[in-house]
């Protein structure tokens, strides 16, 4: 699937990541977009989403909508993939695979992060994710999309990424 969600530069306006690990964003975000992404919203709608892509600006950009006489705002797809690509980039740049096997690289003066705080911070940036994904499911279920949150292949929250 070549179509993307979200860009570099879209990532690095939400949530940025080091310009040094710029050469790990193509992997994290195919691994975001296809795993966690396609886990999220279902393989059906999924694979509508990308079939339609167009007709999902708001969805994926976020924006203002009105339901009910009320206006509500929230940031969109794009958001909630770049705070999982976070949460997958806190776990993953600190990893290099090498012939010997995994390592890790340390700085003088610097003292890397236990296991327990990196799963903090995922953990942390993943719960962001699950906040913006219960204002996307608001925005699907009060437009034209009702039917789509319906699907039993939705998730109704985000709690198993966390």
């Amino acid at each position: 699937m070549n179509i993307k969600i979200w860009t570099w530069s879209e990532q690095q306006e939400i949530r940025p990541i080091d310009e040094n690990n710029a050469h790990l964003f193509e992997q994290i975000q195919a691994e975001v977009q296809n795993h966690d992404l396609k886990k999220l919203i279902g393989f059906e709608f999924f694979n509508e989403l990308f079939k339609n892509i167009a007709d999902y600006d708001l969805l994926l950009s976020g924006g203002e909508y009105i339901y009910n006489d009320s206006t509500y705002n929230f940031s969109g797809l794009k958001y909630v993939c770049a705070y999982l690509f976070y949460a997958r980039y806190i776990r993953e740049s600190r990893v290099n695979d090498t012939f010997t096997g995994f390592v890790t690289h340390t700085a003088d003066g610097m003292q890397p992060l236990s296991s327990n705080e990196i799963m903090n911070l995922e953990n942390r940036y993943k719960e962001i994710a699950a906040t913006e994904w219960e204002a996307c499911k608001h925005y699907l279920t009060s437009t034209e999309e009702p039917q789509i949150i319906s699907g039993s292949a939705i998730k109704q929250n985000i709690n198993w990424f966390i």
